[in-house]
């Protein structure tokens, strides 16, 4: 049933990691760094909606946060749907464990460092995807400026 081609440099194994492309030695083409974003910006999502029902003056801009974080997570959720053929839902996460200013104060170290994992995300991707992450880098830096502003307020 076999026949000589598998007698090639590497032998059988050789083939059937070419064939195969398990994870390991492929890599998972980018759904890992996925998910860690999808979870990033349900997290994000959770605590601008908690942050905004405890601030009500800072209400309104917490509440368009949380939006355009639901809408980023609903984007990459379509990008991993399509590139691994699996819908993935991030769990839900406790989003407030410190006073109001702190998780503000946290959630603008967070952007600041998720924008810098967008803009290497989209150096290293292709085509719509890499797209998707610049225009989320420039979001990230958009809620970033938008919680500075909101901690200098309240200072």
């Amino acid at each position: 049933m076999l026949d000589g081609n598998l007698s090639v440099p590497g032998g059988f194994e050789a083939v059937w990691k070419r064939v195969s492309c398990s994870r390991d030695s492929c890599g998972d083409g980018g759904a890992a760094v996925l998910r860690e974003f999808m979870l990033k910006a349900a997290r994000a999502c959770e605590l601008y909606r908690s942050l905004s029902r405890k601030m009500p003056g800072c209400a309104r801009t917490l509440c368009r946060l949380a939006d355009e974080e639901r809408c980023r997570l609903r984007a990459l959720s379509g990008e991993y749907y399509l590139l691994t053929g699996e819908c993935f839902a991030p769990p839900p996460a406790c989003p407030l464990a410190c006073g109001c200013l702190s998780a503000l104060r946290e959630a603008y170290l967070a952007e600041t460092e998720n924008a810098k994992a967008y803009r290497a995300a989209a150096c290293s991707a292709e085509g719509d995807i890499a797209q998707l992450y610049e225009r989320s880098a420039e979001c990230e830096d958009c809620h970033a400026a938008a919680l500075r502003g909101l901690i200098l307020r309240a200072i």
